[in-house]
């Protein structure tokens, strides 16, 4: 929901930022959009060299895991991804294909959406483990030791962050 998502958003990276101004900046994704007229066939181009804070890379078939999670799960965001028929991931290029025009795509893999906050494909099989830890690139890491959840979070610098200059605090 929407509280979980505002208190998961410090451990994750999107893969598109939405910046204040309402522009879309590159994030984990460097490069995105439409091939063709027809807004049907989307492609992203991953960030290089992105490790998630368990270690694993951040790669295409790594986002494509995460989607079809989401895409299967009963929560908001499924609904977004639902026209999407295909994805074809090679190493950092995911081209996903759709049934009918989407250009809604864009917005969805931004921060405000949960499908634009990429999760390491590992922890899609640890999901004991997803509501005490983390498994984002984001700057800050969920200290599970010091949280009780739905009241207090606390979160640590990820050592592992690719965009080190994006964290401002020590602790949060």
């Amino acid at each position: 929901g929407g509280e979980s998502q505002l208190f998961l958003q410090p451990a994750y990276d999107p893969l598109i930022y939405r910046a204040p101004d309402g522009s879309y900046q590159p994030r984990l994704a460097t490069s995105w959009g439409y091939l063709g007229r027809d807004h049907k066939t989307f492609q992203l181009t991953l960030r290089q060299g992105v490790v998630f804070s368990d270690g694993s890379p951040l790669t295409a078939a790594a986002v494509k895991a995460g989607l079809e999670h989401y895409q299967s799960s009963a929560g908001q965001v499924a609904a977004f991804l639902r026209p999407i028929t295909s994805m074809e991931a090679d190493g950092q290029v995911l081209r996903l294909s759709c049934d009918q025009p989407h250009p809604l795509l864009p917005m969805v893999f931004t921060q405000d959406f949960l499908a634009g906050d990429v999760i390491s494909a590992a922890a899609l099989t640890a999901s004991d483990q997803l509501a005490t830890h983390t498994f984002g690139a984001g700057p800050y890491v969920l200290l599970p030791e010091e949280t009780v959840s739905g009241y207090h979070y606390a979160y640590g610098p990820n050592p592992k962050c690719w965009n080190a200059k994006a964290r401002r605090y020590d602790r949060i």
